[in-house]
């Protein structure tokens, strides 16, 4: 597992070097690329093979000498870039001090963060709601679909989530909050009067949240 991160950040930290570069192409960042895969494994990677019956792959992968696959990065790109989602599904992880920083990102979460006045919106930032924010960029580009996640619940009742909730309203048909408690520090009690126990081993409360955004006539 040592291996495999420490692979994988020098990849990352050539990348970056090429970046900054600035005069970078889709081909400067090929021989990193190869590095990786073959750091990884026991496979060769060779970069531009002999053109073959399904098209010009960027890589050939093989195993003495023998094909087990191929890498076309280019036309990957372009499939996550173009390509409908209709449906996001997930468990997105939960962190007020989230190192997710990017500006992209944050500034989608601006939609949540309009015309509050409270001191402390921090908690806006939590990796959990960018994952919400995410998912409704992607359903809202597409014209419809679903967003379904298991998440913190603190977006329910939050006062400071008050126009993260008015924005998700305006952007989905129907929305469905299965909420199933659990927060350690709100210290609530199960109608039989028991003790609420989360599902999860954790302290936050957690909620099944299901947006739907119909497709129009």
């Amino acid at each position: 597992m040592i291996k495999t991160t420490d692979e994988i950040n020098k990849y990352i930290a050539e990348l970056d070097k090429l970046y900054r570069a600035g005069n970078a192409t889709e081909h400067s960042y090929r021989p990193a690329l190869k590095t990786l895969l073959e750091a990884l494994t026991n496979f060769t990677a060779t970069n531009e093979p002999k053109r073959i019956a399904c098209g010009a792959p960027d890589y050939i992968i093989t195993d003495r000498n023998f094909a087990v696959g191929y890498v076309e990065a280019n036309e990957a790109a372009q499939i996550k870039r173009d390509t409908p989602v209709m449906v996001i599904l997930g468990n997105p992880p939960y962190s007020v001090s989230s190192s997710n920083k990017g500006k992209w990102i944050a500034g989608l979460c601006e939609d949540y963060k309009k015309g509050l006045n409270e001191r402390n919106i921090q908690p806006l930032s939590d990796d959990y709601i960018k994952f919400i924010r995410l998912g409704q960029h992607y359903i809202e580009k597409n014209g419809f679909g679903i967003l379904a996640y298991i998440s913190n619940n603190s977006f329910i009742d939050g006062l400071i989530h008050r126009q993260m909730r008015k924005n998700l309203l305006e952007t989905f048909d129907k929305i469905y909050i299965l909420d199933l408690h659990g927060n350690a520090k709100k210290k609530e009690t199960a109608p039989d009067d028991s003790e609420d126990k989360n599902v999860f081993d954790i302290q936050q409360g957690v909620s099944i949240n299901i947006f739907v955004k119909l497709k129009k006539d």
